[in-house]
Order: structure tokens, then C-alpha cells, then sequence
């Protein structure tokens, strides 16, 4: 078997792995998990630390000097500035 045709086998899923793939993953979900205080769900265990830390039940610390819209995170802050002001470098 020749490189290029190995290769190709690797990047290219058979139709027969993609229906396995949808038949287990219609019998057997994956796990979401729930924010604790909002019931927010998320794919990932790590995306609720996050959440928790920057976003749920948190008062918003970032204000925009133009318009005086809020934010939780600085990075959303400076992406409005930059769509909404045409302000600050592009992020």
C-alpha cells in the first residue's frame, strides 16, 4: 500500500464508520453538565468553572466610555469596541 493510499484510507471516513458513529450517538447521548446555580447546560465540566467564575451571578466590571454598555469580560469590551466603535486594534 503506497503512502498516498494509506493516507487517504486515514483522512477519508467510510460510510459505514459514520453510521456507527450517528447509531451510538443516538442510543447513548452525551453527558451535559449543569451549572449548579442556573441550570446552564455545558458539554465540557471545565466550561462550568468558567461560567461560574466569569459570567453567573457576576456583576458586570467592564464599561464601555462611549456608550456605556456593560460587560463581564474585558475581551467582549474590546471586541465592541472594535465592531460596533471602529475603535482600538482589531483583537
Amino acid at each position: 500500500m503506497s503512502l498516498m493510499q494509506l493516507r487517504r484510507k486515514t483522512e477519508e471516513p467510510s460510510k459505514q464508520s459514520f453510521v456507527q458513529n450517528t447509531q451510538y450517538y443516538s442510543v447513548n447521548p452525551r453527558t451535559v453538565f449543569n451549572c449548579p446555580k442556573c441550570n446552564k447546560p455545558y458539554k465540557h465540566p471545565g466550561s462550568i468553572k468558567n461560567h461560574l467564575r466569569n459570567e453567573c451571578g457576576v456583576e458586570p466590571r467592564f464599561q464601555c466610555d462611549i456608550c456605556l454598555r456593560k460587560f463581564r469580560q474585558k475581551k467582549s469590551l474590546i471586541l465592541h469596541a472594535f465592531n460596533i466603535h471602529n475603535q482600538g486594534p482589531m483583537p
